[in-house]
């Protein structure tokens, strides 16, 4: 396992868990995400115990896991750019997303991979910029009562986020495999590395915003620039909106050829491929061009649900059984 994969499938991670920590959000309040995605690490680990001795090519199962990860970075990419081109409307601006990624996605799974180093820096300095200009404008008493609404609330939340871990089961998966039938070793620190700073960035939300403002409904992009609106100087909000795009949109793109390379594996397949890809990314079009909060509902309602055929997945793959190995010829 190369580490611009690792980094590649930990950025992802990380985004999955910036969507579903700001959803959660704005739904119910955050006062007590960070303690709901802390919970997350076990499933981490319990992931990388099923994917140590995987075997042979991944079940395809994999693919409705990276699907929804495709899905579930589209849409908050397409509230992002609905909220900058006020001009256009949500279908063309979804419409063009999808160009773009179109565009961007004839090249093959490796050069997704070799993006993540520059994507990961490009994204993570203007996080960490905005989140150090607004740090002085939060309060440490914003955190209490430490559990919030009660040890229940916190363990629910934690099992709905368990679905934007589907990145971590998708990381061997698409991987090359070596010449004994495996797939090389998965990476755990930089996939906890992620899941730490999404909590990270969820504390952040709650230093911001009083207990009484956590509660109520927000916009979803309200949600994902909070730090750029505490940030001063308001030089922080046009680059928070670059990363946050650029984030968005890698994830959508390394999911979407994820899927395909699950669905579609080997060299001699890449034409096809792209073929896939192309109607993989159509088929997401209409959740981006809805600007309505019953899209919304049902996508709240369908990411939680990638754990199941993420985990299905990985238990098969764990439990499949190589053929049996060749004997040399007696020479």
């Amino acid at each position: 396992m190369t580490p611009d994969r690792a980094g590649r499938f930990s950025l992802c991670l990380y985004a999955q868990l910036l969507a579903g920590v700001t959803m959660l959000g704005c739904r119910f309040g955050g006062q007590t995400l960070w303690l709901s995605a802390l919970l997350t690490v076990p499933f981490l680990l319990l992931v990388h115990a099923l994917n140590r001795r995987a075997q042979g090519p991944a079940p395809r199962l994999l693919a409705a896991a990276a699907l929804l990860d495709a899905l579930a970075a589209y849409v908050p990419l397409c509230r992002l750019c609905q909220f900058l081109l006020t001009d256009l409307p949500p279908a063309a601006v979804a419409a063009l997303i999808t160009g773009f990624s179109l565009l961007c996605g004839t090249a093959e799974d490796r050069a997704v991979t070799v993006l993540a180093r520059p994507t990961a820096l490009l994204t993570a300095l203007p996080l960490l910029f905005a989140a150090l200009l607004a740090l002085p404008q939060g309060s440490v008493g914003r955190l209490f009562p430490l559990l919030g609404k009660g040890l229940p609330a916190i363990g629910a939340d934690g099992l709905w986020l368990l679905g934007c871990l589907s990145p971590a089961c998708l990381c061997k998966a698409t991987a090359t495999p070596r010449a004994d039938g495996l797939a090389g070793k998965t990476p755990l620190r930089p996939l906890i590395a992620a899941a730490l700073s999404a909590a990270a960035t969820a504390a952040l939300f709650s230093w911001l915003l009083p207990d009484s403002a956590q509660t109520a409904a927000s916009a979803w992009v309200d949600r994902l620039t909070l730090p750029a609106r505490f940030s001063l100087p308001a030089a922080a909000w046009p680059l928070l909106m670059a990363a946050l795009i650029l984030l968005f949109f890698y994830a959508h793109l390394s999911a979407l050829h994820a899927a395909c390379l699950i669905l579609l594996p080997g060299d001699r397949r890449a034409a096809r491929r792209r073929f896939l890809y192309a109607a993989l990314a159509l088929l997401l079009l209409p959740m981006g061009a809805l600007k309505d909060a019953a899209a919304e509902r049902a996508l709240f309602a369908a990411l939680p649900l990638r754990a199941v055929p993420a985990l299905a997945a990985l238990i098969l793959w764990r439990v499949k059984k190589t053929p049996p190995e060749k004997e040399a010829p007696h020479a």
